[in-house]
């Protein structure tokens, strides 16, 4: 009898020894099959460029949440995360989609607009980046840190309409700062030197690059339209700053002699968006067509904007409730405050401002509108909050329908 009771529980401590096993050899909890394998590959997060297990964590396809049929309001806060950059955009059939990328893990997204399904896009591992310049859907520069502290630049391209894919692409040269053309064509570039700065143009994949300019100033500032090339003095508080085209490695001032001066180019170049001011900020636009200069009814910088339309001209600025004392636009770029912003639609040629959103009112968040993008219909702009890193959306109205499709 005792024996057999011995061989009994013998038996027992097997079948659990042998679930146990089984259990964590299981894919969902870590095994070496299914849709988790290699998330924990060493060499995967050592090299993350061109290795297809680093960081699959997600079945393909990434997470969904269509299950999720709530309405989306105008005012929509996209990630729980923080974010690195965002991009909106229409697809193939004229729906609008949102693609960020994950500050944690540089993982790229993809959420409808108007829906909140979330898509994985990349499943390549890159994180730290600090800073993404989207050229289009599929092709962008990441800015991450490396080992060593420093900037690598790294041009990313992925294939249309795959997902959960690896990120392809080419280390670029190194830089300080660069912008990406409106059509997202060309990267213009600056380059710090011991003796001043180069500015350079090349393709957004640092193809084809030519010298534009080489000057002692070591501090400006790359903008673009879709045909020009600019550079403005880096912006310093009480410092008079001015925008200049680059044309046949010379400079041609377009607009400035303002204080602390931050500017923005609209696509076609004919405008120029730019904030300033000795003691109050305030916020002009100039026509360089026809030399007109137009102040804005509300105040902001202009680093908080981006062009929606041309036709009249309308930018979507966040638009601080108070500006705090201080010295701007330093106080505001190095972090020292914070802004309480309100999201406005301003068509300064016609002295007309609109309140889009009231956010704290609508969603409970204050938010510092910060790296603000818009979709070429200038239906909606996405955009990250300062405060915390989310990625934001805002529908300003729904786009037009195609030719043959009805409108909603």
């Amino acid at each position: 009898m005792r024996r057999t009771i011995i061989l009994f529980f013998i038996a027992l401590a097997l079948v659990a020894v042998i679930a146990l096993f089984a259990f964590f050899l299981s894919p969902q909890n870590g095994g070496e099959s299914g849709a988790g394998a290699g998330g924990g590959n060493i060499f995967g997060n050592l090299f993350p460029f061109g290795d297809e297990s680093a960081g699959t964590t997600l079945p393909p396809g990434g997470e969904a949440e269509s299950a999720d049929t709530r309405p989306v309001p105008a005012l929509r806060r996209v990630t729980e995360k923080p974010a690195s950059g965002g991009y909106v955009y229409q697809n193939g059939v004229g729906e609008t989609m949102i693609r960020y990328i994950e500050r944690e893990t540089g993982h790229l997204f993809q959420t409808p607009a108007e829906g909140r399904g979330v898509v994985r896009i990349s499943n390549t591992t890159i994180p730290g980046i600090q800073e993404v310049l989207f050229a289009h859907e599929n092709g962008f520069i990441i800015r991450y840190l490396n080992e060593d502290g420093g900037i690598e630049n790294f041009y990313a391209s992925l294939k249309a309409g795959a997902e959960d894919q690896t990120i392809g692409g080419k280390f670029l040269d190194s830089w300080e700062r660069g912008n990406i053309d409106a059509i997202g064509k060309n990267l213009l570039t600056v380059a710090e030197t011991p003796s001043g700065s180069s500015v350079i143009v090349s393709g957004v994949d640092g193809t084809n690059k030519r010298t534009v300019l080489v000057s002692p100033i070591r501090s400006w500032v790359p903008l673009q339209s879709d045909t020009n090339m600019y550079v403005y003095s880096a912006p310093a508080a009480g410092v008079s700053g001015s925008l200049y085209q680059i044309s046949n490695n010379a400079l041609r001032k377009v607009a400035g002699d303002i204080a602390g001066m931050v500017a923005l180019v609209s696509p076609s170049g004919r405008y120029v968006l730019a904030s300033g001011g000795e003691s109050d900020v305030s916020l002009f636009l100039f026509d360089t067509q026809n030399g007109q200069r137009y102040e804005s009814p509300v105040a902001t910088l202009a680093v908080k904007c981006v062009f929606v339309k041309e036709a009249p001209v309308k930018v979507a600025c966040g638009v601080p409730n108070t500006f705090p004392a201080g010295e701007y636009p330093n106080d505001w770029l190095l972090g020292r405050v914070q802004f309480d912003d309100d999201l406005w639609l301003i068509e300064p040629t016609n002295g007309v401002a609109t309140l889009v959103a009231l956010p704290f009112e609508d969603t409970g968040y204050h938010l510092d509108v910060w790296q603000p993008v818009a979709d070429k219909t200038g239906s909606y702009v996405g955009f990250i909050d300062k405060n915390n890193l989310s990625f934001w959306s805002l529908r300003l109205e729904k786009p037009a329908a195609k030719s043959g499709t009805e409108s909603e």
